[in-house]
Formats: C-alpha cells, structure tokens, sequence
C-alpha cells in the first residue's frame, strides 16, 4: 500500500528530527548535561531528583546568560552569589565537575526545577495545548521574579523563554539517551521552539515578517506591535507544525532541524559578503525570492555553496600569484 506524500513527509521528517537530535547530544561537551551523553561512561539519572531538572534549566542558562549582566545588573544579594560562584570555581578546580550540585549559580533556578519535575512525574497521556501554554507562561515569568532577587534589572520574557525552552531541549535528548523518550513523548507534545538569532532569522524569513527584534529583548507581548512579541511568534511555528506535520511534530523537534540550517546558510552569506561588496543585494534577493520551507532549507544552503566555491577559488589563486 502505497502512502500518500504528506504521510511520507512526516515519516522523513521524523527521521531527521531524530538524527539531528542525536548530533545535538553529541556538541553537547559542557556540564551539567555532557554527563548523561557521555559515550564511555554516561551517567545515571535518579528522576525522582529534581537534580536533572536543574542541569536541564542551567545548561539552558549557559546559553542565555551572555546577555545577562550580572556585573553591572546584580544587587546586593547578586553580589553574594557571584562572590559565592568564584569561591565554588576553585574548589572546582581542585577537585573536578563532581561539585556541579553545588554551583550557587543554580540557586535561582530551584524552584521552576521543582515544577518541571512534577510535571515530568505527571501520567497523562495526553494534555491539552492550552494547558502546556499556561504552564509555560507560568514557569517563563517564575524564572522572571526569581531572578529578581538578585538582579536589579528583570531578565525579559525573551530571556526565560530561551533558559526554559532549552530546558525542555536538553531534557528531550536525555530521555532519548536513557531510553525514556517513548513513555514520556507526550510531555513534549506542545514544547515551544526556544527563539534566538538562528529561529528567529528563520521564523522572519517564513513567514515574510518585516524585521524581528532580538530574542533577548523580546517581551511577551509587544505592546506597539503585537506582531512582534514572543506569542505571536511561538504561535506562527506552532500553527506551521499543525499545518504542514498534522501536529506530529512539535516546535521544539523542528528546532533541531531549523537551527543548524539556518547556521549554515547565515555563515555562507557573511562569508559571501566578506568576499565581495554587492554581493549583498545578491543575498537580499535570493532572500527575497525563496521559500523558507523544511523541506528546501537544503537546497537553499546549496545555492550558497555555488556562490561561495568560486569565490574560494579565485582567493585561492590571487593568494599563489601574489607570493610568486
């Protein structure tokens, strides 16, 4: 029996959000979360230990802390705690990764841990999208107030929104790697795409959007342009993934697939640019002209290619003649 296009779509589809999921597991070399990827020696995970929630929820800060200024933000008790981290990174120093539990870093991320944990404990099959949307805005602006005690500056929606979607990333790759993801899928039935530069770029080039601000200033809602604010986006890719996937893909599977493509195709066109001054206009136009659809992300990375070979050839060559 033969299966329809769409059918085999999403079967090609799943298949890659797979693999790249398993490439993921593999750039992740950092602690707290390298741990339980380890290919020589993995380590457990007591899941009834809000411990891996917290790895999940600190690795997501890694990724987000850049744009948060402890230095000139941190009140008094932020300075205890920065004071506190550099103490714990000697002794780290001396004794290895075996003290991660204790990093004073992790301490505002304690709660929304203990959340996260109930709702992986929870047995429902099925749970409705509404009620993971609520819950998320609920652990985003959790994050928001506990952050608050130590920094004078309030980390915005966009901020949360990349420590908590990150998270629920990390936790995806570690339930797949202990052979858990099966009877937990339907935790991550309605998890969000985190937004940074690469999703973003994708989500403005989609869905034909004038320009887009910055994850790490991006509120909830837009109150000047609501087009712009951190629901409306989550909601485009949301209803993209209902559309095309028929909902069986979530947002944050695509996000495998879309962030190291949109990587790519973003470095060959700062690489194009740097090569030859109009070539600017070319990038805009191809911008312009091609459909930023899963399936031909590919192909576009292609054109690039194309573009950037004899442009690597002719360097080359100028290169050899100049040292002649």
């Amino acid at each position: 029996m033969e299966i329809d296009v769409k059918s085999k779509q999403i079967v090609d589809i799943k298949k890659e959000v797979e693999e790249e999921a398993l490439k993921f597991r593999k750039t992740t070399t950092k602690e707290p979360c390298q741990k339980y990827f380890n290919p020589k020696e993995p380590a457990d995970v007591n899941w009834n230990n809000k411990e891996v929630y917290i790895d999940a929820l600190y690795q997501g800060y890694l990724d987000a802390c850049r744009t948060i200024h402890w230095n000139s933000k941190a009140n008094e008790d932020g300075k205890k705690l920065l004071k506190e981290k550099k103490e714990w990174d000697k002794k780290r120093d001396k004794k290895g990764s075996s003290l991660e539990e204790e990093n004073p870093m992790r301490e505002p991320l304690k709660e929304v841990a203990k959340e996260l944990q109930e709702y992986f404990k929870e047995n429902k099959e099925e749970e409705k999208k509404e009620t993971f949307n609520k819950k998320h805005t609920e652990w985003c602006e959790r994050l928001i107030n506990d952050y608050s005690s130590y920094l004078d500056e309030k980390l915005t929606y966009g901020q949360a929104q990349k420590i908590i979607n990150m998270a629920f990333k990390y936790l995806y790759c570690i339930f797949a790697a202990k052979e858990k993801l099966e009877e937990k899928k339907e935790r991550f039935k309605y998890c969000h795409m985190p937004l940074d530069k690469f999703s973003l770029e994708w989500v403005k080039r989609y869905f034909k959007k004038g320009s887009v601000k910055s994850w790490s200033h991006m509120e909830k809602e837009d109150l000047e342009n609501k087009e712009y604010g951190y629901n409306t986006y989550s909601k485009n890719i949301e209803e993209y993934c209902e559309q095309k996937y028929d909902g069986q893909i979530s947002p944050l599977q695509l996000d495998f697939i879309v962030w190291p493509k949109m990587q790519k195709i973003m470095a060959t066109e700062e690489f194009i640019k740097t090569f030859e001054e109009d070539d600017d206009k070319w990038v805009q136009k191809a911008i312009g002209c091609e459909k930023y659809d899963i399936g031909n992300m590919n192909e576009i990375l292609e054109k690039r290619l194309i573009k950037i070979r004899p442009l690597i050839c002719d360097s080359a060559d100028s290169t050899i003649y100049k040292k002649k």
